[in-house]
Formats: C-alpha cells, sequence, structure tokens
C-alpha cells in the first residue's frame, strides 16, 4: 500500500516546490508609454508655473533659508546636467562627504523622474544594488525599442544642507511637490511601469 500511495503521481505530475515561478514581465506599449509621460508632464508643468509660490517649511527661519533649500524655489530643470550614466567612464563631480541632492531629469519631455540625497560621491552612492539604476535602465530601454526620444540626464543641487535630518526634509519636500514616479512615496499617483523590469 505506501509503494502504490507513492505512485499515485508520477513525478513530471509534481509541482516542484523548490521552483520559484516568476511572473510574466508586463511591458507597457508605445501608446501607454507616452500617455503615463504626458500625466506626469502634465502635472509637474503646473509645479513648474508654481516655483517659488509655495508655503515655507517650518524646519528653517524664514529669513535665513536660502533659495537652493527651499522645495518650493528650486527648479532642477534649471540646474546644470550630466549625462544619467556618466558616473560609469567620467570623472565623479562630487567629492566625499559633500551634500547633494540630485535629480534624474527626462529632459527630452521635460520630466522629473527621481529626487535622491547623498553625502557620499556619486559613484559610490550608485555603485552596486540602487533600484532608480534599474528603473532607468528599463525607462531607457523601452524608449530605445520603440524608437521614442528621450534625454535622460542628471542635474546635482550641491548646495544642499550638510545636516542629514534638513536635507531629509528637502528631499521628501521636493519629491512630494514633483511627485517625481521613481520614488516609491509617488507610486500610488503614477504606478510602478518599472519596477517589474528591475533585477531580482
Amino acid at each position: 500500500m505506501p509503494d502504490e500511495q507513492l505512485n499515485l503521481f508520477s513525478v513530471a505530475e509534481t509541482k516542484n516546490p523548490y521552483k520559484v515561478e516568476r511572473r510574466p514581465t508586463l511591458e507597457m506599449s508605445p501608446s501607454t508609454l507616452v500617455a503615463w509621460k504626458n500625466r506626469i508632464a502634465k502635472f509637474q508643468s503646473q509645479a513648474r508655473k508654481n516655483v517659488g509660490s509655495g508655503q515655507t517649511s517650518l524646519l528653517f527661519e524664514l529669513d535665513t533659508k536660502p533659495a537652493h533649500w527651499n522645495a518650493d524655489k528650486l527648479d532642477p530643470f534649471e540646474l546644470p546636467r550630466k549625462p544619467w550614466d556618466f558616473y560609469r567612464d567620467h570623472p565623479d563631480p562630487l567629492t566625499e562627504g559633500e551634500a547633494n541632492i540630485y535629480f534624474v531629469l527626462d529632459h527630452s519631455v521635460p520630466l522629473l523622474l527621481y529626487v535622491g540625497e547623498t553625502k557620499l560621491s556619486i559613484k559610490q552612492r550608485w555603485k552596486g544594488v540602487h533600484d532608480c539604476k534599474d528603473y532607468i535602465d528599463a525607462y531607457v530601454s523601452l524608449h530605445r525599442k520603440y524608437k521614442l526620444d528621450f534625454a535622460v540626464n542628471m542635474a546635482f543641487n550641491v548646495s544642499a544642507p550638510s545636516d542629514r535630518t534638513q536635507r531629509l526634509a528637502l528631499e521628501r519636500d521636493l519629491i512630494l511637490r514633483w511627485r517625481s514616479p521613481f520614488n516609491k512615496e509617488c507610486w500610488r499617483h503614477w504606478g510602478q511601469p518599472f519596477r517589474s523590469y528591475s533585477k531580482p
């Protein structure tokens, strides 16, 4: 009887408990990608028109907070730009210990994709695992596949607060103001279309 019970299911029919089932990768169509970008661009263009008109954070004194520490006055699109993958082959423009807020932008739209902060150099910050790198790779790859224009660059606010609490507050205010789609705080607005492309 024990032998008969073991033979009730063939090996081929038995589900392998150690096999990891991967969800199929969903890929946006060209029209869906363009519509997704246009929705974000419409919101961000309004945010850009309102630069300088917002309220001041209570973390800073009204008279002493410089414009580059103020999310309501800082326009990421006005900052000098670098190619998004410059850190791979080019000299690092930032040194370790130089606090900065950095932005990933697509100037062809224009679109602000990501806001981050660090006190490391960019090569140090981006070497190894960084989800945003995977999102950018997927974004660029999809544009190349569909032969759509893109101009992904990075920009840096190197006059960010050296105090990490203040720097994180500025980063958060910028993310919420611009609703940058690669930041997890904004996924509820735009979804996570490039997360499924990221490496496991």
